[in-house]
């Protein structure tokens, strides 16, 4: 009998399109480049002068990989990559021709992808920085090996500005080819650029942390070789500013939120601008679960992918901080791909009435009230309030009134003594109809009465966890922390005191001396010869995200000093985590000396989460010795330009409620800082007891991994 024909593979694109074509909705394909490309990979294999350029190269030379399968990160300014994306573009837009539910295609540019530049030292390669230099008119820096490092010093220092436009314009370039190849199709398409995780997560959202001390990058999409302004300025792309939301951890809800706002100023003046909600989905381990469901002894072949969605209230917070940051024209909410999610009807409305056109922002309005409008045969006006208390807003108007109507109920509103009372529930929004010639000029704001006595209560609850921060309590995490458990040597050999453990003991030793405080008992760490390590027991990372460890250190009369790593190890995702500072003979290191002296290492930047097994750790790099007394461990151990950092963020709450101004305070008290103190804190008792804090001026810190510290503890 004659072999059937292989079946064709179904079409599952066009079935998109004619599913989303048949229920009256509108489809953006999006393209997302986290993979490699055929070609470019074969021209990577021949290697040589033609794959220079292709891959993205830093300071140190070598391309970078990316993605948990480590592929290479392309290089999007160089016109071989930026060739290829257009021909899948253009792949993609025939496939898609003639569609008449498509409205465009969206460009991806995730944490993980390579159509982005991961930092401001990045795309030093050859040929890249050749192209540079000629539309610059900067000479070459250096030759040899070190070209790369002294292009990053260039590039990072005088040339910085330069630099970043020439890139921000190559990118920019790139982009409105793209969407010449859509118009091309069908005149109708705008392409959406949508850097979805780029600030969620990876290299730059680390910068984005909220601290204390340091400045957050102020421009972390310029630092991407992204420009909302520059790739809007062709008419037909849409430059969408991500809203990531997750789970309410220590420190990923603040990260995110940083995130969030950081790319949101600066799409703000993008000529076509709009928005994508994201959730961030991480793993689930549901091994333990899975028995008590309905598939019995089946096991999952790895962690599930979860998201938390907010519901309630929170639930309205992502569409409430989109339009808040900023008037868009279209917005892209991912979570309907996971669960329909929560929406008032009231606020779905207010979106779903809110007219095509240009809405210009009223200023000096009280936070947290964000109000737009619109002039034409109406004036439309859209407020929302972006905070998490219900708020009463009277909109104060000046011109001749004919009405107005709530779009969202259709029910007339009273306008009285020019003013227009809207009842705005916790992160609400409405549109409104004014008919006449009328101008919204301002607005007052009034809270439920017993919002003032809650604010009050909160920032005197606060001021009382700011207050415990100046005792911190030592973690009872360290089986030995004052080596008072010693062994007794063994056939006249010393043997390790127990809870810590010598790595490549052939190399080092450890012996039991006098402590610090003259009568206990203190470790006595050596290196004959290379690398020798002491390390602590594990124990589980800190809620907190933070990490201090102070020890006393010494060094014999005489001796020359260690090359000593004071440190921290942990696993992270099956791979070492380790931070450290250095100490003694070690280059940039505090040096010891003959009288015990307190170092401490500080690390306020711990992963949220999949770390775990972390162990303090004494590193001699090469032959010394030292000795080590009273190691302890602290989760909130705060530097004194830290502690009055934070005192003067509760002394401005203190004053905004004292001037009445409860909108500021309910934002503040949504910020990191006040819901880090509110997680992590206990309310001192009433004499809080005394601990053994550290005192001394911490050790220096390699650059990169610990700031200089001037003083941790008074």
């Amino acid at each position: 009998a004659e072999a059937a024909a292989p079946a064709a593979a179904p079409d599952l694109l066009a079935a998109a399109c004619r599913i989303f074509e048949r229920e009256g909705l509108r489809l953006v394909p999006a393209l997302c480049c986290d993979a490699p490309l055929a070609d470019l990979e074969a021209q990577l294999a021949r290697g040589g002068a033609a794959a220079a350029g292709i891959a993205c190269v830093g300071r140190d030379g070598t391309p970078r990989a990316v993605g948990p399968r480590a592929i290479t990160h392309y290089n999007v300014l160089d016109p071989r990559v930026q060739r290829a994306v257009e021909d899948v573009v253009r792949e993609l837009c025939g496939r898609l021709r003639g569609a008449a539910a498509v409205d465009g295609v969206a460009l991806l540019v995730p944490h993980d992808g390579w159509l982005h530049l991961p930092g401001v030292a990045w795309g030093l390669d050859d040929a890249t920085f050749a192209r540079f230099r000629a539309a610059a008119g900067v000479e070459e820096p250096g030759d040899g090996a070190d070209r790369f490092a002294a292009r990053a010093a260039l590039v990072e220092g005088p040339l910085r500005e330069k630099w970043l436009d020439w890139r921000a314009a190559e990118v920019a370039r790139f982009h409105g080819r793209l969407a010449d190849v859509l118009a091309a199709h069908d005149e109708r398409w705008s392409l959406y650029v949508m850097p979805t995780t780029l600030c969620a997560a990876g290299p730059l959202a680390e910068r984005l942390r909220p601290s204390l001390l340091a400045a957050a990058i102020p421009a972390p999409l310029r630092e991407a070789g992204l420009d909302p302004v520059r790739s809007t300025a062709h008419r037909r792309i849409v430059f969408v500013a991500p809203h990531v939301h997750g789970g309410d951890g220590s420190g990923s809800r603040s990260l995110l939120a940083a995130g969030n706002a950081a790319t949101a100023r600066e799409a703000a003046p993008a000529a076509r601008r709009g928005a994508v909600i994201l959730e961030q989905v991480r793993p689930l381990d549901v091994r333990a679960m899975v028995p008590h469901g309905p598939f019995g002894s089946a096991l999952p072949v790895g962690p599930v992918p979860a998201a938390d969605l907010a519901t309630g209230a929170e639930a309205a917070r992502a569409f409430a901080e989109v339009f808040a940051a900023a008037d868009v024209e279209v917005v892209f909410d991912a979570r309907l791909g996971l669960v329909t999610p929560e929406q008032r009807a009231a606020d779905r409305a207010a979106i779903e009435a809110l007219p095509a056109v240009p809405l210009v922002p009223v200023a000096d309005l009280p936070v947290p009230l964000v109000v737009r409008t619109a002039r034409g045969d109406a004036t439309w006006v859209h407020v929302v309030n972006a905070a998490a208390a219900p708020v009463r807003a009277a909109l104060v108007t000046a011109g001749r009134h004919g009405g107005a109507m709530d779009m969202a109920s259709g029910a007339a509103l009273e306008v009285r003594g020019g003013q227009v009372v809207v009842e705005l529930p916790a992160w609400g929004m409405r549109t409104l109809r004014l008919s006449g010639d009328v101008t919204v000029t301002a607005a007052r704001l009034e809270y439920d009465a017993g919002l003032a006595a809650a604010v009050r209560d909160r920032v005197a609850d606060l001021v009382r966890r700011r207050a415990a921060l100046e005792e911190p309590v030592p973690l009872d995490v360290l089986d030995n922390p004052g080596f008072e458990l010693g062994a007794a040597a063994a056939d006249g050999q010393p043997t390790t005191p127990p809870g810590w453990e010598l790595v490549e003991a052939r190399r080092g030793s450890v012996a039991l001396g006098v402590g610090a405080d003259g009568t206990g008992r203190a470790a006595a760490f050596s290196s004959a010869n290379g690398l020798s390590t002491l390390r602590s027991n594990p124990f589980p990372a800190p809620a907190s995200g933070r990490v201090s460890v102070a020890a006393w250190l010494r060094i014999r009369p005489g001796d020359p000093q260690p090359p000593l790593r004071m440190s921290l190890e942990g696993v992270r995702e099956d791979r070492e985590y380790y931070r450290f500072a250095v100490v003694g003979g070690a280059a940039g290191g505090r040096p010891l000396s003959g009288e015990w002296q307190q170092f401490v290492l500080q690390v306020d930047d711990l992963p949220d989460a999949g770390l775990e097994s972390l162990r303090v750790r004494f590193d001699l790099l090469g032959p010394g010795s030292v000795e080590i007394d009273e190691v302890r461990v602290f989760d909130l151990a705060f530097a004194e330009p830290e502690r009055v950092r934070l005192t003067r963020q509760l002394t401005a709450l203190e004053s905004a409620l004292e001037a009445g101004d409860l909108g500021s305070c309910v934002v503040a008290l949504d910020g990191h800082w006040p819901r880090f103190l509110e997680r992590h804190v206990p309310v001192p008792a009433a004499a809080p007891a005394t601990a053994s804090a550290p005192a001394a001026t911490p050790a220096a810190a390699r650059t990169g991994v610990l700031d200089r510290m001037r003083r941790l503890w008074q």
